[in-house]
């Protein structure tokens, strides 16, 4: 064997290639929780010296980009406005696509190791057709689409058509679940979520979202206000995510009216793209709209509209505190890079985000659903502004220990080995929900 191909094979010993399937990836469908930890953990194991390939979607045309040092291959695709059982036939028509893709992938290059999201059963048709010399699959498990929109809707659906739809959704859903060589979940609420859902005893690895701490890291917060026109000395609370019930942000006409009352400086700044989920199906930014005109405070709220992930650090810069009244997570990225920025967060108390924030230190955890609650933790937490800084302190303090998206890399790359019988040392650990604090591996802030 030649010196150069002896190197080669030390190489190929040490880095992976991988495949990540995420039909969100930006900045093109990078909507929402999914894209953003994709990218997150493909940027971060490309870095690291791995092979990375995502498969992902598009509108417009079957394209291959690069993103830094990772391969994006996109095919295109477009949802059918089936008139029977739509999510079902869709699922399955992705899912043949993604097959679709990785056969194409395979022929031309080696993959040890694919991962899925659970999100309507990306891998179901690669799954169940899964051949005996295919690299072994693991899917990560967060939240059914079903069960979302269960929480959007107050109700499960009426129409019997629009049912039998949700369960075959969930039945394509199951299929890599339940083939997969392993699982991996962001918290342990999503572990004890996946085990009810498999009717089964599983053990998943819980391996926590993690960020890019050099951008969402503390920053001039006069320089930040004044590049977006908000008055210097106002108080500041944000709501950053999509404009969703599940996301609770009906309850913010009812609360923030209290706090205005109590609070002249007081200002809400909402960033998020709209949804049907209001009352009636109805647009929830107008539905808001009209609720804080009545109660008199509309001048005191300002709507961004969508904002794009890379402006989010300069949006997080303005806020004296981040306002996350959802119903349910199964982690929570804005919850993370607020904390990573050194803003503290106000939080419902069930769900994966409790497993981010400290109540008391870090952040606030108030009842899910409780509008007077949550007026009630925006009022103290800007009470005492020492208290809130150092709050602002510890969460950043925290993000540095336990969320820096090149931990989450190591311990994926741990797990990976682990699913493929091979062992790597130095890899942390992760225990009830929660990795272990190491200090000398956190970037300086």
């Amino acid at each position: 064997m030649k010196w150069g191909e002896s190197v080669d094979l030390i190489w190929s010993l040490k880095n992976m290639h991988i495949v990540l399937c995420s039909r969100h990836y930006p900045p093109e469908t990078g909507r929402g929780g999914l894209g953003t930890y994709t990218q997150n953990l493909a940027r971060s194991l490309s870095e690291a010296g791995h092979r990375v390939l995502v498969v992902s979607s598009s509108a417009a045309a079957t394209v291959e980009e690069r993103d830094g040092r990772v391969r994006v291959f996109r095919f295109e695709y477009r949802w059918r406005k089936h008139h029977f059982f739509p999510k079902f036939r869709n699922a399955l028509r992705y899912s043949r696509g993604v097959a679709r893709q990785l056969r194409r992938i395979m022929r031309d290059r080696p993959i040890d190791i694919i991962q899925f999201p659970d999100l309507l059963g990306e891998g179901a048709h690669f799954a169940f057709r899964r051949r005996a010399n295919d690299p072994p699959f693991v899917v990560r498990s967060a939240m059914r689409i079903p069960d979302l929109e269960g929480i959007n809707r107050r109700a499960w659906p009426a129409n019997p058509l629009e049912r039998i739809d949700h369960r075959l959704a969930a039945w394509v859903e199951g299929i890599p679940l339940r083939r997969a060589a392993a699982h991996l979940v962001p918290s342990a609420y999503s572990g004890l979520d996946l085990e009810q859902r498999m009717a089964a005893e599983v053990s998943p690895k819980i391996i926590p979202n993690g960020t890019d701490l050099d951008r969402f890291r503390p920053a001039d917060k006069a320089a930040a206000r004044r590049a977006a026109e908000i008055p210097e000395e106002a108080t500041v609370f944000l709501y950053a995510g999509p404009l969703e019930f599940r996301k609770g942000v009906q309850l913010l006409p009812a609360a923030f009216r209290q706090v205005a009352s109590e609070m002249p400086d007081a200002m809400l700044v909402i960033a998020g793209t709209d949804h049907l989920t209001a009352p009636g199906s109805g647009s929830m930014r107008r539905w808001l709209e009209i609720r804080f005109e009545t109660e008199g405070i509309d001048e005191r709220v300002l709507f961004l509209g969508t904002v794009s992930h890379e402006r989010m650090p300069e949006i997080y810069a303005v806020a004296d505190v981040l306002v996350a009244p959802t119903y349910r997570e199964s982690f929570g990225n804005s919850i993370l890079e607020a904390s990573a920025s050194g803003v503290p967060v106000i939080t419902s108390d069930e769900g994966g985000q409790t497993e981010i924030v400290a109540d008391g230190r870090t952040g606030f955890l108030i009842p899910r659903g409780d509008a007077q609650a949550l007026a009630g933790a925006m009022c103290d937490a800007v009470s005492n502004r020492s208290a809130l800084l150092q709050a602002g302190k510890e969460a950043r303090r925290e993000a540095l220990a336990r969320f820096d998206r090149k931990l989450m890399g190591r311990r994926t790359v741990s797990f990976y080995r682990e699913v493929l019988g091979e062992k790597e040392e130095g890899a942390g650990t992760v225990e009830n929900g929660a990795s272990k604090p190491e200090e000398e591996e956190a970037p300086t802030g």
